[in-house]
């Protein structure tokens, strides 16, 4: 018997070995693209908030520097009072130095007078004791202006640092309570966006789905129309103009198909159009609503600080006034118009 010829084996392997690596690489380009894509994605929204931390850092810099002139202005005003002050101590001093110094000479001349006149000694001692009695009455006087001062500059610290921590604790609590209300305002405008959207969507939804409904039917009923026409031709004896009629009866079936198929196109085109329209009329809506949120927020934010400062101002205008009052009432005790 011959040699039967050896299997060769089908070129088919090798074809799909070259197939295989073509589709390998595909894919592999696909996942090389798919990365660059996410890469690129990514390094977009890291510009977006180096760009929105760069706009906060200038932001929060410029509030700075707003805050570092008013403490300057603050500083110097502080200043400014304690020059005041210090000028009315240095002339107090010198006026309670020149009194000293005459009251020093009216003593001396008054021992003169009494060494001098012997004969009155009883007159020199009840003199004497009654000097004495006006030192002590003025000293004693003295220390009480002194200790007037002190309770004074106390009690004006004190409560002035007390208005201070309570405008401070209010502004806190009504930015803390205007907070709690914008964040209600902005998430009630975001619910009534997301509703309004859904309730469009959902509504080109459905006019999409009664088109689509109305366009089966209306294919059906020209499928029905055309098979009728084509059953009626294949009654025709003569194969040609069975033929032509056949043909006739086929292209128009296609037309009407086609042009049902572009009407729908269009109905739903225009739907979507609409409907792209209308989110975009709420979406701009809602910006606008949570711009002018957000403008309120910086505006009444402003307001509190703004009474947060005149209520400490007017704490500070009380203290000066209270302490301003101390010199008064330390003349009228050591002229004995304030109770003993």
């Amino acid at each position: 018997m011959p040699k039967k010829n050896p299997t060769r084996k089908p070129a088919s392997k090798k074809l799909n070995k070259k197939t295989d690596r073509k589709a390998y690489l595909q894919k592999q380009f696909a996942v090389s693209q798919e990365f660059v894509l996410k890469e690129k994605a990514r390094q977009e929204e890291r510009k977006k908030k180096h760009d929105a931390t760069k706009t906060t850092g200038e932001e929060l810099a410029q509030e700075q520097l707003g805050g570092k002139a008013l403490a300057e202005e603050e500083q110097k005003k502080k200043r400014e009072v304690w020059e005041k002050k210090e000028k009315r101590n240095k002339e107090l001093l010198s006026e309670m130095k020149q009194k000293q110094k005459e009251e020093e000479e009216n003593r001396k001349r008054f021992k003169d007078r009494l060494l001098s006149e012997e004969k009155k000694n009883k007159e020199y001692m009840d003199q004497m004791a009654a000097a004495n009695a006006i030192r002590d009455k003025m000293a004693d006087r003295k220390a009480r202006g002194a200790k007037l001062e002190l309770e004074i500059k106390s009690e004006a610290k004190s409560t002035a640092g007390r208005k201070d921590l309570e405008a401070d604790m209010k502004a806190k609590n009504k930015k803390r309570k205007l907070s709690i209300e914008i964040r209600k305002s902005q998430g009630d405008i975001d619910a009534d966006e997301r509703s309004q959207i859904h309730t469009l969507e959902e509504e080109a939804r459905k006019a999409k789905s009664i088109i689509n409904n109305k366009e089966h039917t209306k294919r059906t009923d020209i499928k029905c129309i055309y098979e009728r026409k084509c059953a009626e031709a294949q009654r025709i004896p003569d194969p040609n103009q069975q033929r032509r009629e056949m043909d006739n009866a086929r292209k128009e079936e296609q037309n009407a198909l086609k042009n049902l198929e572009a009407e729908t196109r269009k109905q739903q085109s225009d739907i979507d159009a609409k409907t792209k329209k209308a989110i975009f009329d709420v979406q701009k809506g809602a910006d606008i609503k949570r711009g002018k949120v957000a403008a309120d927020e910086r505006g009444q934010t402003m307001q509190v600080d703004t009474e947060k400062r005149a209520t400490k101002h007017q704490t500070k205008l009380e203290a000066s006034q209270k302490r301003a009052g101390i010199r008064q009432k330390q003349i009228d005790i050591l002229h004995g118009k304030e109770g003993e």
